[in-house]
């Protein structure tokens, strides 16, 4: 997040994290499924659009960690209206990912 700040200063607030994963105890995770927390969310969203997506949104990974299913899902739905939907699993990829997301097709 740093490094987009950084590098695209003025739109750095199109980009954010979705409060998602982690451990959480019975009571915090009844008041987030409450407040509209869904499983399977990608991790970043960019609300920006380029090269003919509505936006871009992000599931960062690390090891062998693979998507679920709810995961597989979601990029589906996003990806058929209209979103950009990737998987990253270094900080290289991430920044390749949004530098070739901005370039010109």
């Amino acid at each position: 997040m740093k490094w987009f700040d950084l590098q695209y200063p003025e739109i750095k607030k199109l980009l954010w994290a979705t409060p998602n994963g982690g451990y959480r105890n019975a009571i915090e995770a009844m008041r987030l499924k409450a407040e509209g927390v869904r499983r399977g969310v990608p991790d970043l969203f960019l609300a920006y659009p380029s090269n003919g997506y509505s936006g871009l949104f992000i599931e960062m990974k690390i090891g062998k960690n693979k998507k679920t299913i709810d995961q597989d899902q979601y990029f589906h739905m996003l990806t058929a209206v209209g979103y950009l939907c990737k998987e990253v699993r270094s900080f290289d990829e991430f920044v390749d990912l949004i530098v070739n997301y901005f370039k010109k097709m």
